[in-house]
């Protein structure tokens, strides 16, 4: 994206999650960390790079979801408090 001046801008990435009756499980590599959600639970993510736009590659499966980045993002609830990653 380009500003007013057409310098190049960078645009943080950032997407939201939710459950609806079971827990999903949020993997984020290369690190293996790993986040619970439980039933009911949305939690939002943010990935920003300052060297170019975050890249992430989302791959779902029945009871987790990888996200594959070269940064780990920022991870919070719908109530807006940081979560651990």
């Amino acid at each position: 994206m380009d500003d007013e001046t057409g310098q190049k801008t960078r645009t943080p990435l950032r997407m939201t999650v939710g459950t609806w009756d079971t827990p999903v499980k949020l993997i984020f590599e290369p690190w293996a960390t790993e986040v619970d959600l439980e039933p009911h639970m949305t939690v939002t993510m943010e990935w920003d790079n300052n060297d170019q736009d975050p890249q992430v590659e989302v791959v779902h499966h029945p009871e987790s979801i990888q996200f594959f980045a070269l940064v780990l993002p920022r991870v919070w609830d719908k109530h807006g408090n940081e979560v651990d990653i």
